[in-house]
């Protein structure tokens, strides 16, 4: 495991990139350090191979929470990561500047994808669009292993993609998780996906979807989910008062 948070490192970011590639890392967590995605881009070339070799073979869990990522270098190489990545179970975008195209790319990777079972995209603006991308390419994902956990709260999503929502968690049954809090989905909206979700079981099935029955932004709550993430994150909490 390589925890690296709160320790920026792109002043050399080719050091890290050397470094890993030579090694059996299995956990990389770079929560927090502001690395943008030229850097993240230049760190993911080495597990973006299908070489079974170094951490490309043995990487498990990336934490690329809150490194103000977004753009289409940074997704075409998270994309190519997803694809040959042999291992990468669980991985954390939240807290970015992903976008509504970023998530088309990303959702591409998805629907081949044999490994990753939690994807977090929560707090970021992949919007309506980039939601029926992803939902549709894991839908449409044959393989005997698919996502288990998703997170989409916060992302500017409305009830245009309600419907592909539903049929993602009538269609994915290895999907036991799925979190659209914060989102603009409306009453018709909320009631399509909580209607889905309750003929799966609560047993068997977990949907966050609080804050989502009106159809104006959710400013309060998400201020809310920033103060308390301010408080778990002490160093950073600090910088922002300092700015």
């Amino acid at each position: 495991t390589t925890n690296t948070h709160p320790n920026p490192s792109t002043d050399n970011p080719t050091g890290p990139t050397i470094r890993y590639m030579q090694c059996e890392l299995q956990e990389l967590n770079l929560r927090g350090n502001d690395l943008g995605g030229e850097t993240v881009s230049r760190l993911l070339q080495p597990l973006a191979t299908s070489r079974l070799e170094g951490a490309a073979r043995s990487l498990m869990i990336l934490n690329l929470s809150d490194n103000k990522l977004g753009g289409e270098k940074c997704t075409r190489s998270l994309a190519s990561m997803l694809q040959e990545n042999i291992r990468l179970v669980q991985i954390d975008l939240s807290w970015n500047l992903f976008k509504q195209a970023d998530a088309v790319r990303l959702a591409d990777s998805l629907r081949d994808n044999a490994t990753l079972l939690d994807l977090n995209l929560a707090v970021n603006s992949v919007g309506s669009e980039g939601v029926i991308a992803i939902a549709t390419a894991l839908s449409d994902n044959s393989n005997s292993v698919s996502v288990v956990a998703l997170d989409f709260s916060f992302n500017r999503v409305t009830g245009l993609a309600c419907a592909r929502l539903a049929t993602m968690i009538q269609k994915c049954t290895d999907l036991r998780s799925l979190n659209v809090s914060g989102n603009r989905l409306g009453f018709e909206g909320t009631q399509t996906v909580e209607q889905a979700a309750a003929n799966r079981g609560a047993e068997e099935f977990a949907l966050g979807s609080s804050n989502c029955y009106s159809e104006g932004l959710v400013v309060e709550t998400l201020d809310e989910l920033s103060r308390r993430r301010a408080a778990s994150f002490p160093r950073q909490g600090t910088e922002a008062k300092e700015r």
